[in-house]
């Protein structure tokens, strides 16, 4: 599979000289993106939750593309965090998000850099309106996630931040054929929890200089992650429905280490206004014995005008193979309401409650209601 992908880039390179292609203008960067803020308030049980906070997020996207005379594109997107990022009380941290390039034509799509994968690209999220929020990896989370407890927020795409979200990777996208179209992705390696690989990905850092270490425990390598989506529509009845996955082997075997797999699938409905659906997410963490983590939800939407409601759930369940083979559980419930002002401006009021709860570490059950009220431009 590495092979067929590097043969694709291969093949565009190869393209791009053979034919002698001259870009018809030169690229030029624009600027796009979005910004947020939100008022928060509210309580969580058994944890230091101070009532009442500001929270703000958002990113700057400067891209660009041009149009080769033998009908090819090419294009460039690097993506600024709108705030400081902060990693462990210093101003380190990854103020530059994903970047990337592309190449599309007949032939496809190929993006070369730190950004999604086609399994996460294509994937059919469970269903949210409000702006930076729902169940299914939001931009806010309202809650501290105990000590005690495994189970924290995820996605229920093939891969996110959590393993190798945005780790440098050579990736392929189908046309369309029809209703259906897929994706697949390289990825060298990539380490859990760091949003991908620390050697080529993480904190914009590129790999320039050096080399990439291997038979590091804790990385993986190798990974292959794919994704296919239909989309159709029947009598004003349209149906989206995805199904991906993602492999990758330890870059060390030993007797914590194995290979990582995980499996997603999403569907939903939307008609006369509303759009019902759901997803599930398996994955095994890329350790042996019993971590499998498992997440699914439900969600349902309804628009009229510039109005919009939104409710969704989500539950987490998290394995630790460490304690017994227990399971800690999250249980997330996100609504609301959102209003368009105008092109690019939403104001939006909804309230959060979430419990985590399990038998993993003898912790208590923390649970907590968070109202919410804010604003997202984009641009």
């Amino acid at each position: 599979m590495k092979k067929i992908l590097l043969g694709t880039s291969a093949l565009v390179a190869a393209g791009l000289v053979s034919s002698q292609a001259m870009a018809v203008d030169p690229i030029k960067l624009s600027l796009s993106g979005w910004v947020s803020s939100v008022f928060v308030f509210g309580g969580q049980s058994h944890t230091p939750d101070r009532f009442d906070t500001v929270k703000w997020d958002g990113e700057i996207h400067f891209s660009g593309e041009t149009k080769l005379d033998n009908g090819m594109k090419v294009g460039v997107q690097v993506e600024l965090e709108a705030f400081t990022v902060k990693t462990n009380g210093t101003l380190a941290g990854d103020q530059i998000d994903e970047h990337f390039m592309w190449f599309e034509g007949a032939f496809g799509r190929v993006e070369v850099g730190a950004t999604n994968g086609p399994g996460n690209k294509l994937h059919v999220f469970i269903p949210s309106l409000m702006p930076s929020h729902g169940v299914d990896t939001p931009d806010y989370f309202h809650f501290a996630t105990p000590s005690w407890s495994s189970a924290g927020l995820f996605s229920t795409a093939p891969s996110d931040l959590r393993d190798m979200e945005d780790a440098n990777k050579i990736s392929y996208f189908s046309p369309a054929f029809g209703p259906f179209k897929f994706g697949i992705s390289y990825t060298p390696e990539f380490e859990p929890g760091l949003n991908g690989n620390t050697c080529a990905s993480t904190g914009g850092f590129g790999g320039q200089y050096g080399v990439c270490t291997k038979n590091n425990p804790g990385q993986w390598q190798h990974a292959i992650e794919g994704g296919g989506r239909f989309d159709f529509d029947f009598n004003g009845v349209a149906v989206a429905w995805s199904l991906g996955g993602m492999y990758a082997s330890p870059e060390v075997h030993n007797s914590d280490y194995t290979n990582f797999w995980r499996f997603a699938s999403g569907l939903s409905v939307t008609f006369n206004n509303f759009t019902i659906g759901g997803a599930y997410r398996w994955t095994n963490s890329g350790y042996k014995g019993k971590y499998d983590n498992v997440m699914f939800g439900l969600g349902a939407t309804y628009t009229t005008g510039p109005w919009g409601l939104s409710l969704a759930w989500s539950q987490t369940r998290d394995q630790d193979g460490g304690h017994g083979n227990k399971t800690d559980v999250l249980n997330l419930v996100d609504g609301g309401v959102v209003y368009n002002l105008g092109t690019g401006v939403d104001l939006f009021a909804g309230a959060q409650w979430a419990s985590f709860s399990g038998d993993c570490c003898g912790g208590p059950q923390s649970s907590g209601l968070k109202g919410y009220v804010g604003t997202k431009l984009t641009f």
